[in-house]
Order: structure tokens, then sequence, then C-alpha cells
């Protein structure tokens, strides 16, 4: 029977066991607990870490908005150069720093004197465009004009030289009509002048309506297109020539603003409050 007595006895003590050994997972559970706040602090840091970039690239965007950069605009490439030359102009400073790095006050003025010949050509440039499109426009309205009163004698003439070959071929009434301006202006030229000179040609074109004062009022036509078409020619030579003035200054430009901002970035290097107000970072390579 003790045995027996023992035996639940033992039982309770075995039983109480295993609620000790469920408390110990319990603490083990408080442990991760802690741990899992450990990380918790470890996420802050990098919350913190995350700010420094972020600063970083708000700095370099700021930077870079305002850069000289050869394959930029060349409006952006202007108004960078002008904010950075008109910066250092302005505070002597700069300038003291950037004397013994070769650029001095008449160097910098040198690349200012740059910046402002570029903007000159480039409006030169826009306004050679714009006179060549007008020419372009005047060229064509007296084209269409002087063609519809062209075609129209030409088809009268097919008619009246109908028999006559020599005289059709003459006025060039066989041959397809020229499609390039010259060509054409040509064709025609060689209608009026033809038709004019030959009194035979003359007669059997005003049998059918066409007489030589009509022929004389296309043949003026003709000339207004020639002239039209050299005028445009002329506006078109004008704006190729300005236009490789405006690249060519540009491309020294590019050169100048390279070398400078290279020169720039050594000479304020212990001055990042001043390199960062000039926005001066590297350029590309000129083209």
């Amino acid at each position: 029977m003790q045995r027996n007595g023992k035996g639940p006895r033992g039982a309770a003590v075995t039983q109480q066991a295993p609620a000790v050994a469920q408390q110990t997972p319990a603490v083990a559970q408080q442990t991760p607990g802690v741990a899992r706040q450990t990380p918790g602090v470890a996420q802050q840091t990098p919350g913190v870490a995350r700010q420094t970039p972020a600063v970083a690239q708000q700095a370099a965007r700021r930077r870079s908005a305002g850069a000289y950069r050869s394959d930029d605009s060349i409006a952006r490439r202007l108004l960078a150069a002008q904010v950075m030359l008109d910066k250092i102009l302005a505070d002597p400073a700069l300038q003291s720093a950037l004397v013994p790095y070769g650029y001095d006050l008449a160097r910098i003025l040198q690349g200012k004197a740059l910046r402002d010949q570029v903007q000159a050509l480039a409006q030169q440039q826009c306004a050679c465009s714009g006179d060549q499109r007008s020419a372009r426009d005047a060229r064509d309205a007296a084209r269409s004009q002087a063609h519809a009163f062209y075609m129209r004698q030409v088809a009268l003439a097919r008619v009246a030289l109908r028999d006559d070959s020599g005289a059709a071929q003459k006025l060039g009434l066989t041959a397809a009509r020229g499609r390039r301006p010259a060509d054409w202006l040509m064709q025609a030229q060689q209608f009026y002048a033809n038709a004019l000179s030959d009194p035979a040609i003359l007669a059997k074109l005003a049998a059918c309506g066409l007489t030589g004062e009509q022929l004389a009022q296309g043949q003026a036509h003709m000339a207004a297109v020639a002239t039209s078409l050299v005028a445009h020619e002329q506006r078109r030579e004008t704006k190729q020539a300005t236009t490789q003035a405006r690249d060519a200054a540009l491309l020294a430009l590019d050169r100048w603003m390279r070398d400078f901002t290279t020169v720039a970035r050594v000479a304020l290097a212990e001055q990042p409050q001043a390199l960062d107000q000039l926005v001066v970072v590297a350029t590309p390579q000129a083209r």
C-alpha cells in the first residue's frame, strides 16, 4: 500500500517537473521578446543611414540642375554659364581663390565674352531661320500662282499647236513638267521666251484665245518666281553660315567651361560651400 501511496506522490513530483519545465519555455519566450527589441533598435540605425544618401542626392540634384553640361540644350548651357560666371564676378573671394590656378579676372571675362558671343549668334541664327521660312513661303506662293496661270496657257498651246510638232517641241509642250523648282522654272521660261519671239507661233496661239499680252503676263509671273527662288537660296545660305558660326562658338565655350570647371573643383576643394554655390560638377567631353 505504501508503494501505492508513494506512487501517487512520486507521480505528483513527476507532474511538477513538467510544470517547471513548461515555465522554462515561458522564460525562454521572454528572451526572444528582448531579442526582438534589439533588432527594433537596429532598424532605427538604417533609418538614420537612409537620410544621409537622401540629403546627398538632393544636393547632387541641385548641383546637376544648374551645372554646365555640354550635352544640354544651348539655352541651358548659356544659363548655367551666366549664373556661374556672374557669381564669380560678384565675389572677390572666389576670384582670389581662382587666381593662383590661372583664372584671373581677365580670363573669367574671356569666358563671359564667349558665352555672350554664343548667345548673340544663337539669336542671329534664329532670326535667319525665320527669314528663310518667310522666303520659302513667298517662293511657294509665287510658284503656286504662276503654275496655275502657266498650266492654263500650256493647255491652250497644246490645242493650238496639235499639228505643229516642231513648234510644240520648241515650247516644251511634249515633255513632262519638271518636278524640281529649277527644272520647272526653266521649262516655263522656255515656253514664254520662245512663244513671244516667234510670230507664227503667236498667230496660232491667238487663234485659240491666247494673246501676246497674256503670254507676257505669264512671263512676268515666272520672273517673280525666279526672284523668290534666288531670295530663298540666299536666306538658306545665310542661315547655314550663321549656324556654323554659332556651333563653332559653342564648341569654344564648351571647351572653356570644361577646363574651368575642372580647375574650379580643385581650387575650391577646401571650400565646399563655395563649390556648391557655383554648382560646378564634371561636364561631359565637349563635342
